[in-house]
């Protein structure tokens, strides 16, 4: 019985089934109900009768015999038992079976447990039967994608087996449910009952149970990131690092705290234009007022958090050393740069640039999305910082890699305005001929994109901007721009 515990607890967490029996929505078939533990005080038969309290073992008419005492395990119950045990050894291999549809594999489970419980199996193993049943049903329903079904059948799993040692995980296995389902504020509510439900019924296990309470912290972090909550994930993330125990790894957990950050400063970036348009209004609150450098100073102390924890994470040599160094460091320059700090921003760029050069072919296949990514922040960041030469290199090295109709449209236009900038108009032009030519020959594609009227705006700026730069160069050539010489 306790290995078919051990199996249960670690099917909870782990497992996951497919379910089409139920494809018409019908609702889960209930299983009988668990028969309360008898009030009864124990002993053996003959105490039992002498105290006044017939044993519900006597079947034939509770007539007292002293030569009789029925026994709990009989050589016959402990034969059914153990024919019982192995017929609940075959539902969790039914997972795994490919060789059923998922509806024999709902048919199946549904007749081994009815077998089990219709046997002389002791009352301990049919117990077992309907908790595996439960959970293994609400496993099938959840990788079908029937998540309400999965639903009612762990909580019909709590109302049954309210005191069971896997109540925790039940409830885990609930939060993930809720979050697959949108219903983030419900998962995390699940989350913090998992906390509760450990401490009440861990028992002697504590190992096991902070391990299912670190499990619960680690998904409500997780849940607020993916709800937007930002700021909290940061705050949960943190206090996870300061009380982290070896099961914890600190690079995945530092990671995830700078992600957090890195979400938070954009969410504040975002609303900082518009706090701007509510404060200079004429009867705009002081609340309204002051928001624009609430915000600023805010976004500040994020950008400093962020640079904080990528260095701490750039320090470890495990950090330095990964793939996901990329990622890292993109926020770090992002960061240095909206904290006022350029040379770091740039340095870092310049990193990403040089350890992709001197990866291989797989390496750098592995690095492209981030090093697209920090060439576009480096592009934009030397735009703004007029390095002009160094954007437009950067702008070039995206154009040749990004053949989308919005990328082209937008990458030579930036071309063109930093060749105006370094006063090389033929470049220039060049670069607003191409990106009037691209969109030319790709009508169809800007007449699709969700960014056509911005693209159509931008075609026609260069157009504007080519007839501009063709009349000037044009004046120069012809000599007009020459004034007359004063006469003595």
């Amino acid at each position: 019985m306790n290995r078919f515990r051990h199996n249960l607890t670690l099917l909870s967490v782990f497992a996951a089934a497919v379910l089409v029996a139920h494809a018409d929505e019908k609702p889960a078939p209930k299983l009988p109900e668990e028969t309360k533990p008898s009030a009864k005080p124990a002993g053996s038969v003959v105490d039992q009768l002498k105290r006044g309290t017939p044993s519900e073992d006597l079947t034939i008419g509770r007539l007292p015999n002293d030569s009789i005492e029925f026994k709990e395990h009989t050589a016959y119950l402990k034969q059914q038992d153990e024919l019982s045990r192995k017929k609940l050894e075959q539902i969790p291999a039914l997972r795994g079976a490919t060789n059923q549809s998922t509806t024999n594999r709902w048919i199946e489970v549904d007749r081994i447990v009815r077998e089990v419980l219709n046997s002389d199996a002791t009352r301990d193993v049919k117990l077992d039967a309907k908790r595996l049943a439960l959970v293994e049903l609400a496993l099938l329903a959840e990788r079908d994608q029937k998540y309400e079904i999965a639903q009612q059948l762990l909580a019909e799993y709590i109302e049954r087996f309210p005191l069971d040692v896997v109540v925790p995980e039940i409830l885990l296995r609930q939060g993930l449910l809720f979050r697959k389902m949108g219903q983030r504020a419900m998962a995390i509510s699940k989350y913090y009952s998992v906390m509760t439900a450990s401490i009440r019924l861990r028992g002697d296990n504590l190992a096991r149970y902070e391990r299912i309470v670190i499990t619960a912290q680690a998904e409500i972090a997780d849940t607020h990131l993916e709800d937007g909550d930002f700021k909290e994930a940061a705050n949960l993330y943190e206090r996870l690092l300061k009380n982290r125990n070896e099961e914890m790894s600190e690079m995945i957990l530092r990671l995830k705290l700078i992600r957090a950050h890195a979400a938070a400063a954009a969410q504040i970036s975002a609303q900082i234009e518009p706090a701007i348009t509510l404060a200079v209004k004429p009867d705009a609150t002081p609340t309204q007022k002051s928001a624009p450098d609430d915000l600023r100073k805010e976004l500040t102390e994020v950008n400093m958090a962020t640079i904080d924890q990528c260095n701490e994470f750039l320090r470890k040599p495990q950090g330095a050393e990964h793939d996901v160094q990329f990622e890292v460091r993109h926020h770090l320059a992002k960061a240095s740069h909206g904290a006022g700090r350029q040379e770091d921003a740039l340095h870092q760029f310049k990193i990403v640039q040089d350890t992709f050069a001197a990866g291989d072919a797989a390496q750098q296949a592995r690095w492209s999305l981030w090093l697209f990514r920090s060439m576009n922040e480096f592009a934009n960041q030397s735009f703004q910082a007029a390095d002009f030469a160094a954007a437009a290199d950067a702008y070039r090295w995206l154009l040749a890699r990004d053949r989308t109709i919005e990328s082209q449209v937008q990458i030579l236009n930036q071309i063109g305005l930093c060749h105006e900038r370094l006063r090389e108009e033929d470049k220039a032009v060049r670069a607003y001929t191409d990106l009037i030519t691209a969109a030319q020959d790709r009508p169809e594609e800007i007449g699709k994109s969700t960014q056509r009227l911005a693209l159509q705006t931008i075609v026609g700026m260069a157009r504007v901007r080519n007839e501009i730069l063709s009349f000037k160069r044009s004046v120069e050539e012809s000599g007009l721009n020459k004034r007359p010489e004063k006469e003595n």
